[in-house]
């Protein structure tokens, strides 16, 4: 299994892409969001889609003051989707992942578990393995 985080402080990002250069013998079986946060970022809402606005006026209940209004935003946190394939048909040690077209948005860092499977038992392999990973906006 390989953690990678990818963090977009800037601008959105357009046509975001992960490729994972791995060795011979094993294939990327799984790749997932596990976990996104936001910070915030360009435009309004940013990653977020806006669902609803309420106004509450205060009651007895209410820690509100009298003649107060609250209001309360109601907001989604859009979820990153990947989508991997290899990059060409020939490509047998590495795999391209599509992020969130066609944008990722600005103030938003995400953790993506990578999953592997061995096609080729009767490799030498030791305890570790090298990967490259590049992300391209």
């Amino acid at each position: 299994m390989v953690l990678v985080f990818l963090a977009n402080p800037g601008d959105d990002s357009y046509n975001t892409s992960i490729v994972l250069h791995y060795p011979e013998g094993i294939s990327l079986s799984k790749f997932n969001a596990i976990k996104q946060i936001y910070t915030g970022g360009a435009g309004e809402g940013g990653g977020f889609l806006k669902l609803s606005t309420q106004v509450f006026e205060c009651c007895a209940a209410s820690s509100l003051a009298a003649d107060a209004k609250e209001t309360i935003e109601l907001y989604h946190l859009s979820q990153t989707r990947s989508s991997c394939g290899d990059r060409d048909s020939s490509a047998t040690n590495r795999t391209t992942c599509r992020i969130n077209l066609p944008v990722y948005r600005s103030g938003t860092t995400t953790q993506f578990l990578g999953t592997f499977r061995v096609t080729k038992w009767d490799n030498e392999w030791s305890d570790w393995m090298e990967m490259m990973i590049t992300a391209n906006r």
